[in-house]
């Protein structure tokens, strides 16, 4: 928006439309065309040190107000879940202590969980996996894997098995259709999330400073290392719009920057100690 003329912050009144024009530092310090909140400037900027929280922003997953409508992440589904030994709970990383149960575990040993392209939720054992309907764990096929730890949505329609160093894309109906060895400093020890055919994946570190963080580009067909988390026992992975969630094996919810692998602990649900993660709705139209 082009500034019109330069007022005086003393100038913000009733009887100016904050949006006609960009003010002076006093009103407007970021620059985003709305001024800041207060008795001085009377605008609706809730934050006027960030251009990227206004009442021009559209809300997204994160622990910001970033429309200044005085709510937060509303009318947008912003929770994982999580799959503890007995137990499937949806969890919100950015409020804690929200929790909502979802089903009881399958009739077996489950090791991880994933959401599939079908909207369902799929359960994987150590030889089986499971389909959640209508609130009851039906057995669906075999797999493929030896001691596996990780499940996850393909962005084909398939999903990912992981287990140690071996990656394989599986189908249901298909059976095995890829498989790929990780580099031998690469050992499996959690789970996966595929983030526009970039399949995230934790690693048990044998280094002091938390599980790492792996990527294989299914494109490429190349494994890379991320770096050190901090965190440990990574044991379920899970996307919440374009942000990486990690719940761990002591309850906690995790959030990791998935160029860096900086992680922070966002809250801890004492309860629970999770096997997996799934994330809550299927990214399978979501472009790469």
């Amino acid at each position: 928006i082009l500034a019109l003329s330069v007022l005086p912050c003393s100038a913000c009144s009733d009887d100016v439309e904050a949006e006609a024009f960009i003010a002076p530092d006093g009103c407007d310090w970021d620059r985003d065309g709305y001024l800041a909140v207060g008795e001085r400037c009377r605008g609706d900027d809730c934050d006027d040190d960030r251009a990227d929280i206004s009442p021009a922003m559209t809300e997204i997953c994160n622990f910001q107000d970033d429309d200044c409508d005085g709510l937060l992440n509303e009318e947008l589904e912003c929770r994982v879940y999580g799959a503890e030994e007995g137990v499937l709970i949806a969890v919100d990383p950015f409020i804690i202590d929200a929790e909502e149960f979802i089903a009881n575990a399958p009739p077996g040993r489950w090791l991880d969980i994933a959401m599939g392209s079908d909207g369902s939720l799929w359960a994987l054992g150590e030889e089986v996996v499971w389909r959640l309907q209508s609130d009851f764990w039906a057995e669906v096929s075999s797999h493929p894997m030896t001691g596996p730890s990780g499940f996850c949505e393909s962005f084909d329609g398939h999903f990912w098995l992981l287990a140690g160093r071996e990656l394989v894309e599986w189908s249901p109906v298909l059976g095995e259709l890829r498989r790929f060895t990780a580099p031998e400093n690469f050992y499996g020890s959690g789970d996966c999330v595929d983030i526009k055919g970039m399949i995230y994946m934790s690693d048990l570190s044998s280094l002091p400073g938390g599980d790492s963080l792996w990527v294989f580009d299914a494109l490429e067909d190349r494994f890379e290392s991320r770096g050190l988390t901090g965190v440990d026992k990574l044991y379920g992975l899970a996307r919440v719009q374009g942000t990486l969630v990690a719940l761990t094996g002591e309850g906690e919810t995790v959030i990791i920057d998935p160029v860096t692998a900086d992680a922070f602990i966002t809250g801890m649900f004492r309860n629970y100690n999770f096997v997996g993660a799934a994330s809550a709705e299927s990214y399978q139209n979501v472009g790469r």
